[in-house]
């Protein structure tokens, strides 16, 4: 149930355009009925057959925007005392009933079932909120997929995905991936597998084992490259630089 504060007014405007966003709405408030939309008052919006109301999706959004502010502050400082409330605040957000089942009760439903992997941060803090790293690792695919269009055989798709997956890696753990090819083209192995390095970068986020050394092959290279083993040369522009970790910025979670 919305709970409306003893000082905060209720604008109810009926016979309204609701394929209007955000903007088209603020506009209305302001030129129709003289008032800020900003001023913390509750403003409800209705069509012409007053059979479908604005207000019950902001309220379902602002309860969501709440837990996820709340879930991304118990991701910076992990604690175990608030992870019982949290989950029960998941629970009554999704469980709530509503008069739009196609789309806010299907959206609800949807989390209902996904509750797992939503709340898997309150168990491993490291998860992200969100999904944009994926999204920006398959960018770069989607991109040349865009310009050059498909491969010519299936050998040629393999080789095509295969080189992409191991550059993405590449610049997951901050190796070089020019120097990565050369070292197995040559059969060198100063670089270690691919597989060992995600190993040891998730023990380290997750604090089993402590920041060891730099080994050898991590030193800093030429044009400004890092993990660029001694012996290789490496043209400028070609190397590849460790990723941030992504921060938050989408409105799912």
């Amino acid at each position: 149930m919305l709970t409306i504060p003893p000082s905060t007014k209720l604008w109810f405007a009926a016979a309204v355009d609701l394929r209007l966003g955000f903007d088209g709405l603020s506009a209305l408030v302001r030129s129709q009925l003289d008032a800020d939309p900003l001023s913390g008052h509750l403003f409800v919006f209705t069509n012409r057959s007053a059979n479908r109301v604005k207000v019950a999706l902001e309220q379902v959004r602002q309860q969501l925007w709440d837990l996820y502010q709340d879930l991304k502050a118990y991701r910076a400082q992990p604690d175990a005392s608030p992870k019982a409330a949290l989950e029960a605040r998941f629970d009554l957000l999704v469980s709530q009933k509503s008069n739009y089942p196609t789309s806010i009760g299907a959206a609800l439903k949807e989390m209902r079932v996904h509750k797992a992997d939503l709340l898997r941060v309150l168990d491993r803090p490291e998860v992200p909120l969100h999904n944009n790293g994926t999204e920006s690792i398959i960018r770069g695919y989607v991109k040349t997929r865009k310009i050059s269009g498909s491969t010519r055989s299936a050998a040629g798709r393999r080789c095509r995905d295969t080189f992409a997956s191991l550059k993405k890696t590449c610049r997951k753990l901050g190796v070089s991936f020019w120097a990565y090819v050369q070292d197995r083209v040559r059969g060198v192995g100063t670089i270690p597998r691919l597989a060992d390095l995600i190993r040891q970068r998730a023990a380290e986020v997750r604090g089993i084992v402590p920041d060891a050394a730099v080994p050898a092959w991590q030193q800093q290279g030429g044009c400004g490259q890092s993990f660029i083993p001694k012996g290789f040369e490496i043209p400028c522009g070609v190397g590849v630089r460790a990723q941030e970790w992504p921060r938050p910025r989408s409105r799912s979670y």
